[in-house]
């Protein structure tokens, strides 16, 4: 049988393994370093040793831990909460900053599709035989369009514009954009009706901004008689209705080719582009 050896330290021995032990257990505010010559290492004092002071900095540390996070979770309450609001109240309104770049799409989309319209009239397509028919919107068949599509305004082989279907929130009903051929502005060709792309019901700060941006002003009061979706555009115009764009009393939007207006009598405002005059 394997002896496996026993070793032991005699006690007067002690001192020849330890060469050298400085410093006092009795200093407290220096603790003794061991130096064997291979290892040099302050020997750990005692949890024991830690003044009364230390050890209560340590519990307001955590005091104050639980403060803070209280604190931040109180925050990501009230945030929320706003968030939450700033989503209901979306219906009604929206920002000024939203209001400004609505504003600003929805003057070049207009000025977009009175270029594509002065396009295909340049190429030979007269006013009647301009089709708006789209993939979206029903109700905007032409039977006066060419059958080559050379007079579609949504189409590749006509004026190549993709159809714009404006963001909801924009507007406080549904939806109401269309063309038509209804409505006259005061002393501008004829008493006919012209052609008219529309924007009904935006919100009022949209409506300001359109305004501001085209004169410098504030939208104003313009009754206008009844404009819908059911009377879109399919070749033919309508007989100019009583109440048109620019005879209203201080004459604001007379001769006027876009603009934005309020109390429409329809719509509390709408943006409207000539797209052609008559």
């Amino acid at each position: 049988m394997m002896r496996i050896p026993q070793f032991s330290v005699k006690k007067q021995g002690f001192n020849s393994f330890l060469p050298s032990l400085r410093g006092s257990v009795s200093d407290r505010g220096n603790p003794p370093i061991v130096n064997d010559g291979l290892l040099r290492h302050s020997i750990p004092r005692n949890d024991e040793t830690r003044s009364v002071p230390a050890r209560l900095s340590g519990k307001n540390q955590n005091g104050g831990a639980i403060v803070w996070i209280l604190i931040a979770v109180a925050l990501f309450a009230a945030l929320n909460f706003a968030i939450n609001k700033g989503t209901r109240s979306g219906a009604t309104n929206i920002s000024a900053e939203q209001a400004r770049l609505a504003a600003t799409d929805i003057i070049a989309y207009g000025e977009l599709m009175k270029r594509t319209v002065q396009t295909l009239q340049i190429n030979g397509c007269s006013d009647t035989d301009i089709s708006f028919e789209n993939s979206v919107v029903a109700g905007y068949s032409n039977p006066n369009a060419p059958t080559d599509n050379s007079c579609h305004i949504y189409n590749i082989n006509g004026g190549g514009l993709t159809f714009y279907d404006p963001p909801e929130q924009w507007f406080t009903t549904t939806n109401p954009a269309w063309v038509n051929g209804e409505t006259s502005i005061k002393d501008i060709g004829t008493s006919d009706p012209e052609l008219i792309l529309w924007f009904n019901a935006l919100h009022d700060n949209i409506c300001n901004e359109i305004e501001n941006k085209i004169r410098n002003r504030d939208a104003s009061d313009e009754t206008v008689s009844v404009h819908t979706v059911t009377d879109g555009f399919i070749g033919a115009y309508t007989t100019a209705l009583s109440d048109n764009i620019g005879d209203d009393v201080g004459n604001l939007y007379e001769s006027t080719l876009a603009g934005c207006i309020t109390n429409t009598g329809t719509y509390p405002t709408a943006f409207y582009q000539v797209l052609i005059v008559r």
